[in-house]
C-alpha cells in the first residue's frame, strides 16, 4: 500500500507497550510469553478497524495507525478501548496473569 501522492492525510498513531511482559517470560518461559503476545495481537485486532494498520515492532510493543477518525477524542476513546481489552487477564497454562 503506497500513500506517497503528496496528500496530507490526518492520522492517529498509538504506541502500545505491555507492561509486565518481561516477568511473564522470566517466570513462565518464552512459550507462555509467546501465547500472551498472540492473545494481545488478537485483542488489538478486535479493537482496530479494518482500515487500521496494526504492527508488532518489538517484543511486547505494537503500533496502531488509524486513518478513520483522527480527532483527539476519538483517539483517546480508542486508547481506552485498548486499555480495557488488555486489562483482562491472560490465560497461561498454570494460571491467569494481569498485565497493563
Amino acid at each position: 500500500m503506497s500513500r506517497t501522492n503528496g496528500d496530507r492525510e490526518p492520522l492517529a498513531l498509538l504506541f502500545i507497550d505491555l507492561d509486565g511482559f518481561k516477568a511473564v517470560n522470566q517466570s513462565y518461559g518464552h512459550a507462555e510469553g509467546d501465547r500472551v503476545i498472540v492473545e494481545m495481537a488478537r485483542r488489538l485486532s478486535r479493537v482496530a478497524l479494518e482500515s487500521d494498520v496494526l504492527a508488532r515492532i518489538g517484543a511486547d510493543d505494537f503500533l496502531l495507525l488509524s486513518r478513520e477518525d483522527t480527532e483527539l477524542k476519538a483517539a483517546e476513546a480508542l486508547a481506552q478501548r485498548i486499555i480495557m481489552r488488555l486489562a483482562m487477564p491472560f490465560a497461561l497454562s498454570r494460571e491467569h496473569v494481569s498485565l497493563t
